[in-house]
């Protein structure tokens, strides 16, 4: 069957019909469809998920699946899915009419008299998880144990964490946004600035159906995605019980262990501070000052002397290690470019009126005013606008910073988490904005652009810089292969080292990554450097000679091992393998360029033991192989992963949610 490759106009016009409950343009091309992958692009489209579709449109794809398709699997497993879209749309509408009439009393409120009662209440809750983190691992820990299992036990004791603090947010931010879509037209003038008992315990519920909520999106994405299946769906009283399935696995381990080791360099901190944080460190201070002196004058109170404040002061500085070798290229690329450097300052301009307010907000006086404290728009552009650095004075960003409610997508929050209300007041969230600020500086600099061909430059220069720098007799860049003088495919660095020629298409990403769309987005870079890579090593091997330009003929008879990777910044996807290339980060690559040596550290940063997982620093050509095969993060965790099942249970509906589980230590 001739397969039909559709403009995405198409799509973009089916889409609109959907949305204004016209069906018969869906139900047209789905029956006028030749080929099992028109019916795969609809779906992947994400036309089958749109809101308030007839049950005749998903009877339509299903028959057109079976028209079209002879596989009895893939029939079964679309009808799985089709299965679960209809109980999607009758749980998320059924928990959604829930949150009306729970949350109906407080939707003539005003945004920060929704926000005290919805926030306040979760420092509580956190303290109380990491406490009992802590007295688990305690008992757990023993003298007896390697230094690898006790690393392994506690960062899946902090991911555990991370997770449970992760989902929480994530059922409240969909929680303000569901506020802004439903807020009544009056607004009340009252200020709600006391909680009653009543309010916490609704609210704590309101959290619990936002959760579930969250779930059913959380599966359906993944299936978007294309990393899970719906393997069965089985019935149940008067619903199904839904089981979900990895479509790889390995993707699945290479992020898992890229959140660990990114969390725990997180917890330990950096021991010499880069030098963009003490450039910025001056600024910080003085803007620390001026913060903490304005939101003690707009409330009215006084905190006797200095011990107070030299701790926030302490706090902060510690903070400016969020700053990465990503804001130092950028940076320092580009400081007499007034706009780039007017996004930094205003970012940890914001970030320190957060922080300032965060340190008071331990005063009962004071909890409603900074449970979501108020940002000063007007006094931060002040700031900014007479800041002069270089020859330049400083040009506000902080319409970059903010969210307009209502959002089309409620974990964008996370990206910007500094609020305008109604009447234009500005609020930030807590345990969101004061966090991962120079990551939202980066998302705003690199919507592609000058900026990301230059970034992406400065990468491949310091990657061949490293390569250079350890060893390699070669890094070439920029290689286009040539035959008769026709570009065949280019290559961004090509590096020898004795008997090793290796291949690197660089790939860099300055997402946010919090949704799983945003991972889904790199991902496709990532396959398409896979694809470029794989046809630059297919035409090398097939003719050496190719290389003529930029090697000599001796050079060239010495390579007996050719090594394919595509190279990445962010380390979330290392280890991942896509047609047989390895995902590499750069992180990977400076631990091979130190050897493979590994320092097990306390969380206080003293070292505990060096253990060598090569023979010696300089690596064999073998090493180099195995290491990017299997990366040294994947052979320090545990060498045994097994696939298990996170069981929640909604009443009408039961799904089964795949996981990996480190078998060594199932019982945590």
């Amino acid at each position: 069957m001739k397969k039909n490759n559709y403009p995405s106009s198409i799509f973009s016009a089916l889409r609109k019909d959907l949305s204004d409950q016209v069906f018969s343009s869906s139900i047209g091309y789905l029956n006028e469809s030749t080929d099992i992958q028109d019916l795969h692009q609809f779906k992947n489209q994400g036309l089958l998920s749109s809101p308030n579709l007839p049950k005749d449109l998903f009877f339509c794809y299903l028959e057109n699946i079976r028209r079209l398709s002879t596989d009895p699997e893939l029939i079964r497993l679309e009808e799985n899915y089709v299965c679960f879209l209809e109980a999607f749309f009758e749980a998320t509408m059924r928990y959604n009419q829930g949150l009306i009439q729970l949350l109906s009393p407080y939707l003539n409120r005003n945004l920060k008299s929704f926000l005290y009662p919805l926030i306040k209440p979760l420092g509580t809750a956190f303290d109380g998880l990491f406490s009992q983190m802590y007295e688990e691992l305690s008992k757990q820990t023993t003298d007896e144990m390697t230094s690898e299992v006790k690393s392994e036990l506690h960062s899946l004791a902090h991911n555990q964490i991370r997770g449970a603090i992760a989902d929480t947010l994530f059922a409240v931010t969909r929680l303000i946004n569901f506020y802004a879509h439903h807020k009544s037209e009056v607004i009340s003038p009252l200020v709600y600035n006391t909680i009653r008992d009543e309010d916490e315990i609704l609210f704590m519920e309101a959290i619990r159906i936002s959760s579930n909520i969250n779930s059913f999106y959380y599966a359906l994405d993944k299936i978007a995605c294309g990393e899970w299946i719906v393997n069965s769906a089985a019935v149940i009283d008067a619903g199904f019980e839904f089981k979900f399935s990895m479509i790889d696995v390995e993707l699945e381990k290479a992020r898992q262990l890229g959140v660990r080791r990114i969390m725990i360099a997180h917890l330990l901190g950096r021991k010499k501070q880069r030098w963009l944080a003490q450039f910025l460190e001056p600024y910080c201070l003085s803007i620390l000052e001026v913060a903490w002196d304005y939101y003690q004058d707009a409330l009215g109170i006084f905190v006797s002397g200095t011990q107070k404040f030299d701790q926030l002061k302490a706090d902060f500085i510690r903070q400016l290690d969020e700053l990465d070798a990503e804001d130092e290229l950028l940076f320092g690329l580009n400081r007499k470019n007034i706009d780039v450097v007017s996004h930094y300052y205003t970012a940890i301009t914001i970030a320190c009126f957060v922080y300032a307010a965060r340190s008071l907000s331990e005063r009962a006086s004071t909890s409603y005013q900074l449970t979501c404290p108020e940002i000063p728009e007007t006094l931060i552009e002040k700031l900014i606008s007479r800041t002069k650095v270089g020859d330049h004075f400083l040009i506000s960003k902080i319409a970059d910073y903010l969210t307009e409610l209502p959002i089309r997508q409620h974990l964008e929050l996370f990206k910007m988490p500094c609020i305008r209300d109604h009447s234009g007041k500005i609020y930030s969230l807590v345990y969101i904005a004061d966090q991962g600020w120079p990551q939202r500086v980066r998302t705003n600099l690199m919507r592609g652009g000058k900026i990301a061909d230059q970034i992406g430059k400065a990468w491949e220069d310091y990657i061949a810089g490293i390569l250079l720098g350890d060893g390699w007799e070669k890094a070439v860049q920029g290689v286009k292969i040539k035959e008769n003088g026709e570009i065949l495919t280019d290559i961004d660095i090509i590096a020898k080292r004795q008997d090793l020629l290796l291949l690197v298409q660089l790939k860099v990403h300055y997402g946010a990554g919090t949704h799983n769309y945003d991972q889904w987005k790199f991902r496709q870079k990532l396959i398409h450097g896979v694809a470029q890579v794989k046809k630059s090593e297919l035409n090398i091997m097939s003719k050496k000679s190719v290389l003529s330009t930029n090697f000599s003929k001796v050079e060239l008879d010495e390579i007996k091992f050719i090594q394919s990777v595509v190279m990445t910044n962010d380390h979330i996807f290392n280890g991942w393998k896509y047609d047989g290339v390895t995902i590499m980060s750069t992180a990977a690559l400076m631990q091979l360029v130190n050897g493979a040596e590994v320092r097990y550290t306390s969380q206080k940063g003293q070292v505990i033991e060096i253990k060598s997982y090569a023979k010696n620093r300089n690596l064999s050509t073998k090493e180099i192989i195995d290491f990017i095969a299997t990366p040294l993060d994947w052979k320090i965790a545990s060498s045994e992963f097994k696939i298990d099942y996170h069981k929640e249970d909604f009443g009408k509906y039961v799904l089964h949610f795949p996981y990996h589980a480190s078998i060594d230590h199932e019982g945590f």
